[in-house]
């Protein structure tokens, strides 16, 4: 795009580029689209974002103790020697 005299639209994508290869951060990116797009941010001379980061551990879980529920009961099962657990919803 530079050689198209469109450079500060070339920038803006490559910085839109590197916030999605970034994602929620180290957790859940892409090592290889990171370094993809900082190299192409460098060939720009554009500084990389500073982008947010999530940590994990601050992550809930959609139906968390139901899971754990069902993971008890398979559990459960397993000692009890069947290979099915009993059908139930959780108690929270």
């Amino acid at each position: 795009m530079r050689a198209l005299g469109q450079l500060e639209e070339a920038r803006s994508y490559a910085i839109l580029a590197y916030a999605q290869a970034w994602g929620d951060g180290p957790a859940t990116h892409s090592v290889e689209d990171v370094a993809l797009s900082a190299k192409l941010l460098a060939t720009l001379e554009v500084e990389p974002p500073e982008v947010p980061t999530v940590d994990p551990a601050d992550v809930e879980v959609p139906l968390a103790n139901e899971l754990q529920a069902y993971r008890d009961r398979v559990q459960a099962a397993k000692e009890n020697g069947d290979d099915r657990p009993t059908p139930g919803t959780a108690t929270s």
